[in-house]
């Protein structure tokens, strides 16, 4: 079970989020999960989705509800929400 919940909803920012997750990838501690909720606005042109969990949501889903669902798929015992940017 990871300890620790890193969730990054993405909004329409692609460059924005993956600055981000250049970021937390190369400081992220072991055993943890890194979410990322977007509403079919990333595409992981990079293939990093056997890093980090993308969690594709309803296209009509603002911010607020892409973090609840990324609430309900972690499993850490913290969560940190971080803002793409």
């Amino acid at each position: 079970m990871a300890k620790l919940s890193i969730i990054i909803p993405a909004d329409r920012d692609a460059s924005a989020l993956e600055d981000t997750l250049v970021s937390v990838l190369s400081h992220c501690p072991p055993e943890c999960e890194i979410l990322v909720p977007h509403a079919g606005s990333y595409d992981d042109p990079y293939g990093i989705c056997e890093e980090i969990r993308l969690l594709d949501c309803d296209t009509q889903s603002n911010t607020s509800e892409l973090i609840v669902i990324a609430i309900h798929q972690s499993h850490g015992e913290i969560l940190h929400l971080l803002g793409p940017g």
